[in-house]
């Protein structure tokens, strides 16, 4: 007859030694929300759309324009004729860059969704070109996270595949991709 297994002694936080102790998964209500395309039984457990830090980041053409804005209004004391013509070439690139930022990548963002389901994942993009994507849970081969800069770390953002046994759907910018990934 065997002696029973002792438990090895407590280590850290209450976790044994050299065991793997899982994260508890996070349970997620159903959101009561209801779309015209969706089935009778199918419920959305989740909405999400790209991080403002993503949108933020493509916005830097416009925000170094107007630091150089401010730059050349500060040096406008020192000679007083250079900087006048200057500033009026900064002032028109920094309103191009605002105007295209503002009716691709802003309203881009403003437009772009994914919804996870019970049954599906869908990706809603675009505002001038409207696509959706989507792919049965069912066929979810894997889910990969991508963070390509340690700023990406930091602001918690990253890039969703969700992969099936063909092409995927890539959902750039999102807030928290490890947990959105874990659910």
């Amino acid at each position: 007859m065997t002696p029973p297994a002792q438990n090895p002694p407590p280590g850290r936080l209450g976790r044994g030694i050299g065991r793997v102790v899982p994260k508890p998964t996070r349970v997620y209500r159903p959101i009561a929300r209801r779309f015209s395309w969706q089935n009778p039984d199918e419920l959305v457990i989740w909405i999400r759309r790209q991080s403002k830090w993503y949108l933020f980041a493509s916005s830097w053409p416009m925000l170094l324009g107007l630091l150089g804005l401010l730059v050349v209004g500060g040096l406008s004391g020192f000679a007083p004729g250079a900087p006048r013509l200057f500033g009026l070439i900064l002032v028109v690139i920094t309103l191009a860059f605002g105007i295209k930022w503002l009716l691709t990548d802003f309203l881009n963002w403003l437009f772009t969704y994914y919804i996870l389901t019970n049954q599906r994942v869908i990706a809603f993009r675009g505002f001038f070109e409207r696509r959706s994507e989507e792919i049965p849970l069912k066929s979810v081969a894997q889910v990969l996270v991508e963070r390509t800069t340690p700023l990406m770390v930091a602001l918690q953002i990253g890039d969703l595949l969700v992969r099936p046994l063909g092409t995927g759907i890539p959902m750039p910018g999102i807030a928290r991709p490890r947990e959105v990934a874990d659910s």
